[in-house]
């Protein structure tokens, strides 16, 4: 059976058979199904999990928020997101990364303009991404040798 296919301002045709269609549909399946495994630790602290109210860190868990680098992982002595202020970010010039990745809880929030400005002054690049994309994307750029921290907000479940 063949499918004709017109484009809106060309006259000309392209025809597809079935067959072809189906195995182009599921070459493109194929490559959405990507798994990522983590080959080796190295030492380095990364996230092993993550889910509603904790995080995971080498397999340790974490039910407040955290500062992870590849060398250390601190407790973030911070209230919610809204309460955050520019003196909660002091640690980030300490830390000497060149990436902090700012994990904002279960959904990605921007902080506030002046907390936008205090970041900015650390001189590290600062993403900002809802806390389990963080994660995911801490464990990248850890892996491949860079100086990154993250900074997760962990929303408190209740019970």
């Amino acid at each position: 059976m063949r499918r004709a296919l017109r484009g809106r301002c060309s006259a000309k045709r392209a025809i597809l058979t079935n067959e072809t269609f189906h195995s182009k549909s599921a070459a493109y399946l194929e490559i959405l199904a990507v798994k990522l495994h983590l080959a080796e630790n190295q030492g380095q602290q990364l996230f092993t999990g993550y889910g509603a109210g904790y995080v995971t860190v080498n397999n340790v868990r974490y039910e407040r928020n955290v500062v992870v680098s590849p060398q250390t992982v601190n407790v973030w002595p911070v209230g919610a997101f809204e309460g955050l202020t520019a003196v909660d970010f002091t640690f980030i010039a300490a830390l000497e990364v060149e990436i902090v990745i700012f994990g904002t809880g279960a959904v990605q929030r921007f902080p506030r303009p002046e907390l936008a400005r205090a970041l900015a002054a650390t001189g590290a690049g600062v993403e900002v991404m809802d806390s389990k994309a963080a994660c995911r994307t801490y464990n990248i750029l850890a892996s491949e040798g860079r100086k990154v921290a993250a900074a997760i907000l962990i929303d408190q479940v209740s019970v």
